[in-house]
């Protein structure tokens, strides 16, 4: 109830002085005014309106710790913080002194409730900039400053894709956030379809002059592959690491809160890890059993000036990949 009377008697001070003409020929006197009755019967989501608008039309210190006690009523802690800091300039600025004291004590009582969150940046970003549910919003020594309950926090950097996470936000808290910019990755190598069979011809045996061909293209398509399952592994590694954030570890596993653990957030990263890690299986497998494959028939070809006839066949698979090779003397 202490809480509820001060904004009226500061609205009192401001609303005083013009006459009900002026306050009609005023409109944000008249907004001001407006404000001021919803305070009074404690309709603070009304009163918060009533204040926005004036101090869009014209601020003062009175105005802005108006509307700052508005929200601190409404539990916008974030946003009555921002408004109390305004208005204390402002009463210092014009020497409104009586605000200025009011301000100082509501910014005491208010500080360390404000929900907070703490932001790990990759050390190469430039530029950075962020957004709270689409509205810009200020990092002040790398923290952003929320009202409690859910919000869309946005952080961009120039040349990078914004970074995007659901955060719930609780009074008196603080979240770290790693942000990783993504990078688009390569695509996952096509995996070759399995050559037809085809009689023994000069065209399909391997000479003992070099290296055959297939070997080669087999090697190469290896290669590729374990590069794109590393890139996978990469990638899981990374998202294991975002859904860990606020967790602690245990031994070889991790230990979340149970509110982090029912997050849709959390489990979503969760899922990505573990796609990225069915990926990195089937690369990987199939990279192996390439480079398994042109191997052999490599080693074959330069066994004997006699000719073979091979013939490969690759089977991906979610847990990896596998090979045959057959050989006709």
């Amino acid at each position: 109830m202490r809480r509820a009377l001060i904004p009226c008697f500061v609205c009192a001070v401001f609303v005083a002085q013009p006459s009900h003409a002026q306050e009609t020929a005023d409109p944000a006197a008249q907004l001001y005014q407006e404000g001021a009755d919803f305070a009074s019967q404690g309709k603070w989501q009304d009163a918060r309106a009533k204040f926005e608008a004036a101090v869009a039309l014209r601020a003062t210190p009175v105005g802005l710790f108006n509307l700052a006690q508005a929200e601190r009523n409404l539990g916008l802690i974030a946003s009555a913080k921002r408004h109390f800091v305004s208005a204390r300039a402002l009463a210092e600025r014009e020497g409104a002194d009586d605000v200025r004291r009011l301000s100082d004590d509501a910014l005491a009582a208010v500080a360390t409730r404000v929900p907070r969150v703490r932001l790990s940046l990759p050390r190469d970003a430039a530029g950075v900039e962020a957004r709270v549910d689409s509205r810009p919003a200020e990092i002040v020594g790398g923290e952003l400053e929320l009202d409690p309950g859910p919000h869309d926090v946005t952080i961009s950097a120039a040349g990078e894709k914004p970074f995007s996470r659901k955060l719930t936000a609780v009074e008196g808290t603080r979240i770290d956030l790693v942000v990783r910019f993504e990078r688009d990755a390569p695509p996952p190598a096509a995996t070759p379809p399995a050559p037809k069979s085809q009689p023994r011809s000069p065209a399909h045996s391997v000479s003992s002059s070099g290296p055959p061909a297939g070997a080669v293209v087999l090697a190469g398509v290896g290669a590729a592959a374990l590069v794109v399952g590393v890139i996978f592994q990469v990638r899981r590694n990374d998202k294991l690491d975002e859904a860990a954030a606020g967790c602690t570890r245990t031994g070889s596993g991790w230990q979340c809160p149970k509110a982090l653990e029912n997050d849709p957030n959390h489990q979503d990263l969760k899922d990505q890890a573990a796609s990225a890690g069915v990926w990195r299986n089937v690369a990987l497998g199939v990279g192996a059993s390439a480079l398994v494959a042109g191997g052999v028939w490599w080693a074959l070809g330069s066994s004997s000036s006699e000719s073979r006839a091979v013939a490969l066949s690759v089977q991906p698979s979610i847990q990896g990949a596998a090979a045959r090779v057959r050989w006709a003397f």
